[in-house]
């Protein structure tokens, strides 16, 4: 590859962060993580997202669960077990954070990367680099060692192919890769 290609890749992806950085300015987010809220995720954006990304947008799925030492998942419905969890994960993630992705809050224990223009390989590579970072790390509850443990999905949209945010959610979760 030559000097020129390799500075026109560079730009290209430095515009869709600025373009991504325009679009998370104006979206809500969670108070707990910092990150974009799912649900303001619209039709309208997604479709902004595939423009972006010249038709196709990855998507990676972190589902988070605690573990006990031995390997028991424990229930979920514990706001503050679930609120520790994800500030763990977050402390984990942050210095994956790539301006040129949008990351979203799913619900209270999943955590979406939104790729623009990533297609399958980047995607996978980049879902089993996270999922790396976050499987297994202990951190204490109340009194309690806990593992985190992580479930890793991976979908994708593009362009004439109808979906929402939703879709993309559960085709991720259907279809896990670790």
């Amino acid at each position: 590859m030559s000097q020129p290609e390799g500075f026109h890749m560079s730009a290209a992806r430095q515009r869709l962060a600025d373009e991504l950085t325009a679009l998370r300015t104006g979206l809500p987010r969670d108070a707990a993580s910092d990150l974009v809220r799912a649900e303001s995720v619209d039709a309208e954006l997604l479709a902004r997202l595939l423009e972006l990304g010249g038709g196709s947008v990855g998507c990676i799925l972190l589902t988070l669960a605690a573990q006990t030492p031995d390997g028991l998942e424990l229930p979920s419905g514990i706001a503050a077990m679930e609120e520790r969890i994800m500030a763990v994960a977050m402390q984990r993630l942050t210095p994956s954070l790539r301006k040129s992705d949008l990351v979203l809050r799913s619900g209270m224990l999943g955590v979406a990367w939104l790729l623009p223009g990533g297609g399958a390989l980047e995607a996978r590579g980049l879902g089993r680099r996270l999922w790396a970072l976050l499987n297994g790390q202990e951190f204490w509850f109340a009194d309690d060692r806990i593992k985190l443990h992580c479930r890793l999905g991976l979908s994708s949209a593009s362009r004439g192919r109808p979906t929402d945010l939703g879709r993309l959610l559960v085709e991720a979760a259907r279809h896990p890769l670790m």
